[in-house]
C-alpha cells in the first residue's frame, strides 16, 4: 500500500508556492501602504509650508516640531529625520 505522503507530495510543492506568492502579495500591499502614507505626510508638509507667509527670521519651535521628528548626532555627521520619514545626513 502506498503511503498518503507520497500521493500528496506533488501537491506540497504547489501549496508551498501558493503560500510564498500569498506572502509576496501581502508584503507588496504593506509596502504600497507605507509609500502612500509617506507621500501623504510629504503633501501635508508641503501644504503647511505653503501656508507660511512670513519669512523665518528666528528659531520657530512650532515649525520645527511640525517638520522634524528627530535629530541624531554622530561623530562625523548629523542625521535629521523629518516627519515624512525622509532622512538628511549633514557632515559636521
Amino acid at each position: 500500500m502506498t503511503s498518503p505522503f507520497f500521493i500528496l507530495h506533488p501537491y506540497n510543492k504547489t501549496i508551498d508556492e501558493i503560500y510564498a506568492i500569498r506572502d509576496q502579495i501581502q508584503n507588496q500591499k504593506m509596502n504600497a501602504a507605507e509609500s502612500k502614507g509617506k507621500l501623504q505626510r510629504i503633501d501635508e508638509m508641503k501644504e503647511f509650508l505653503d501656508e507660511q507667509v512670513d519669512t523665518i527670521e528666528k528659531f520657530d519651535d512650532v515649525l520645527t516640531r511640525k517638520l522634524i521628528k528627530e535629530i541624531t548626532l554622530y561623530d562625523d555627521y548629523c542625521a535629521i529625520e523629518f516627519q515624512s520619514g525622509n532622512i538628511v545626513k549633514l557632515p559636521r
